[in-house]
């Protein structure tokens, strides 16, 4: 007998291939259906053991309202509101385009000499639905498996085949996944359906995540540009003692005059407040010197492995995402989408085997280092960091933006495991003038240890100074502004998706991860690129460079989902999703998750706000024909799919040219 594994992706299909192949017989490629290029070409693989096949992304999608309703096509001002599926019984159909894959998959599935199946879609939620979307359409009477791989290699697929996990294990995470995929219908069939036809003008893309990341932008910007900048005094000394320029900047500040002037009164106070402290004698009080052992870095969750390429390389998050997703197939570093940058205690012998690895080929001179600081079971929730496998790939072989990735990744974990510590000597001096105290740090380099691999921090050369000795300060005046804050970045965005809640100060990292683990983020490690992509496709954000503005049609966005009382919020956003996670420890359940979802959409829409003073005035676009059923002229519109032909005498008339 034999059984069946149904991967995700075409690439993951053939690294199971080579894993089986690994310890049994070379697997036979066996052409289903032969179509126009690759893609449509339907393969599987199979030997005396295995069957390993691939559906390539959903082949089933949910239901649209027009299949609800039994129509072919129906027009949005039609649909009564709030919509939902009788008893959120969520309806799916098969892509036109995957008929006869599906076709392939369910007679390989149910051939007699199959006992089982395993479901092999990528390790997190998304993949976990979507071979179960699958198999629920196929009447299974045989046992279905979990393969869920954190690293592609050929032991790891040969131990994940033999541990026979049920894939009624992983019931919590693809009941969090239907949630989200039934609570964001809602949210986005509803609401944009609510928008669009409100305004009557455009389409207005309304969903949980999206609209918060627009509304953050948009906030930021509006800030910007309402922000009024105010001069001010501040003192500065860059005087020289013992041959070495010290800078010290007064911490006072003197500010400009509801007009925005120095006033010489203001110039009074601080030529007064300077010139005593320049008149006084500074010295050294205290001074103490230690060595100092540099925190060795974290291994990389997704998000920060985004950033750190996107500020080193110019990558964007879905770009790393996707180079770290083929070095993953390919079996050279763990799952990519990850939040965490810890690994499982049950992870120290995997550990193990890669600094041997790494030591063997690279002579890398690292150690096995027990911490917490990097195994951690409460900083995990479903995946660990992303770290290096055992399987060393030839480096110059890979082409530049996987290995700068890969590169990256391994450094860090070698930072993480190099023998010797980064080590600094620590110097801080305390001066008075016996009422105005400053205090002067420096560090020089001991030993540079696993700093090797990272950007080595400068040395800050201090004075030879002792007790009692005369510094020599000199403080002059300054005129500064105050500044407005900053446009969100590539970097920033991310770490505000990732913790929307965080103060600059916080760095609390158990709080991050119990945050985290409760759903207090805005989309997930494995949405979050592709919600910003589409926000820039609907033009609703720009990027440039590394910097994200608003544009106008964003603004008018805004303003549109305000007006009709959406809330766009980062507070909303996360209570949806911490709403979403309830559902994964089984607080709640799916039906009460879409529930409340269906409760807040019928609170906004029954507002039924008028937005007539919002919209533009525009010349209609008359296409030449005249409409069938009323006789008025025909206009060009625009939709979510393009221009298309109605009559302009909407809404009495309501024909649609097909």
């Amino acid at each position: 007998m034999k059984k069946i594994i149904i991967c995700e992706k075409n690439s993951l299909a053939k690294a199971i291939k080579h894993g089986i192949e690994s310890r049994y017989s070379e697997m036979k490629s066996v052409v289903y259906h032969k179509g126009k290029d690759a893609l449509s070409t339907l393969i599987y693989y199979e030997n005396e053991h295995y069957i390993v096949t691939s559906v390539v992304g959903h082949i089933f999608e949910l239901y649209s309202i027009a299949d609800y309703e039994g129509v072919e096509k129906i027009n949005w001002s039609d649909i009564s509101l709030p919509y939902s599926p009788d008893n959120f019984y969520f309806k799916t159909k098969i892509k036109k385009e995957f008929n006869k894959r599906f076709k392939m998959i369910r007679e390989l599935v149910t051939r007699k000499d199959v006992d089982g199946v395993f479901n092999c879609g990528d390790n997190d939620r998304e993949g976990e639905i979507l071979i179960r979307e699958v198999l629920n359409k196929i009447d299974l009477d045989k046992p279905v498996y979990r393969l869920a791989l954190a690293e592609v290699t050929d032991n790891s697929v040969i131990n994940g085949l033999n541990k026979l996990v049920s894939d009624n294990e992983f019931d919590n995470i693809a009941n969090e996944g239907f949630a989200r995929q039934y609570a964001d219908w809602l949210y986005g069939i509803n609401l944009t359906t609510y928008a669009t036809v409100k305004m009557n003008q455009g389409f207005y893309s309304v969903g949980r995540v999206i609209s918060a990341v627009v509304n953050a932008i948009y906030e930021r910007d509006m800030a910007i540009v309402n922000f009024k900048s105010q001069k001010y005094v501040v003192g500065i000394s860059n005087e020289y003692t013992n041959d070495v320029k010290i800078e010290i900047t007064d911490k006072e500040k003197f500010f400009s005059n509801e007009n925005n002037i120095i006033t010489d009164d203001i110039k009074q106070k601080y030529n007064n407040y300077f010139n005593e402290l320049n008149n006084s004698i500074f010295k050294v009080t205290d001074k103490k010197s230690k060595e100092k052992i540099i925190k060795r870095p974290k291994l990389f969750s997704q998000g920060k492995l985004q950033n750190l390429m996107n500020q080193k390389y110019g990558y964007s998050p879905k770009e790393t995402l996707e180079n770290v997703q083929k070095l993953y197939l390919d079996g050279y570093v763990t799952y990519p989408r990850t939040p965490s940058e810890y690994m499982a205690t049950g992870e120290k012998e995997k550990a193990k085997n890669i600094i041997h690895a790494i030591n063997t080929k690279w002579n890398g001179n690292l150690i096995f280092i027990d911490t917490k600081s990097v195994f951690d079971d409460t900083k995990i929730e479903s995946h660990s960091a992303i770290t290096p496998t055992d399987k060393l790939p030839d480096i110059d072989n890979l082409s530049l933006p996987l290995k700068n990735t890969y590169l990256e990744i391994l450094n860090r974990f070698k930072s993480v495991f190099y023998k010797d510590d980064y080590i600094i000597e620590e110097t801080v001096i305390n001066i008075s003038n016996g009422e105005k105290n400053y205090e002067l740090k420096g560090n020089t380099l001991i030993q540079k240890g696993w700093s090797i691999f990272t950007k080595e921090k400068k040395d800050k050369e201090l004075p030879n100074l002792m007790i009692n000795d005369v510094v020599n300060i000199f403080f002059k005046p300054v005129i500064k502004n105050t500044e407005p804050p900053k446009h969100y970045t590539v970097t920033t965005l991310n770490n505000f998706m990732i913790n929307p809640f965080k103060k600059e100060t916080n760095d609390n990292d158990d709080e991050l991860y119990k945050n985290i683990h409760a759903g207090v983020e805005i989309g997930t490690e494995a949405t979050r690129p592709d919600i910003i992509e589409r926000a820039r496709k609907y033009n609703l954000i720009a990027l440039k460079g590394t910097t994200y503005t608003i544009t106008n049609e964003g603004i008018n966005y805004i303003n549109v989902l305000k007006r009709l009382k959406i809330d766009i919020t980062t507070e909303k956003s996360v209570y949806l999703n911490t709403l979403i996670k309830k559902v994964f420890k089984k607080e709640i359940t799916i039906n009460d998750c879409c529930l409340t979802v269906l409760e807040e959409i019928k609170n906004i829409i029954k507002e039924d706000i008028n937005v007539d003073d919002m919209k533009e005035k525009k010349e209609l676009d008359y296409t030449g024909e005249i409409c069938p059923n009323c006789g008025s002229k025909m206009v060009w519109k625009k939709g979510k799919f393009g221009k298309f032909e109605a009559c302009s005498n909407y809404p009495k008339c309501k024909y649609i040219k097909k």
